[in-house]
């Protein structure tokens, strides 16, 4: 089922939007970078899947954050059973 929805070309047509996701998160890092310490996975590389997530799922930008803290204890947590 999934290997239908994300065939090549679809996932060719998602990148525009992936790579939107990117620019903001590293623009917020731009913006508040001290110098040049910057902390990539909370920044950058936790967020963007999140986002990607949220975005393929239709959550609205006043959402996000709800979303997110809803959604990232779920993937983030290392001490749940494979199942």
């Amino acid at each position: 089922m999934a290997s239908k929805a994300y065939t090549a070309r679809t996932v060719e047509q998602l990148r525009a939007g992936i790579e939107q996701i990117a620019d903001e998160l590293l623009d917020g890092i731009d913006s508040g970078a001290v110098l040049g310490a910057v902390d990539l996975m909370e920044h950058f590389v936790a967020p963007l899947p999140i986002r990607v997530i949220g975005e393929l799922l239709g959550v609205a930008a006043a959402e996000r954050d709800n979303f997110k803290a809803g959604v990232e204890p779920v993937l983030t947590d290392t001490n749940a059973p494979l199942r």
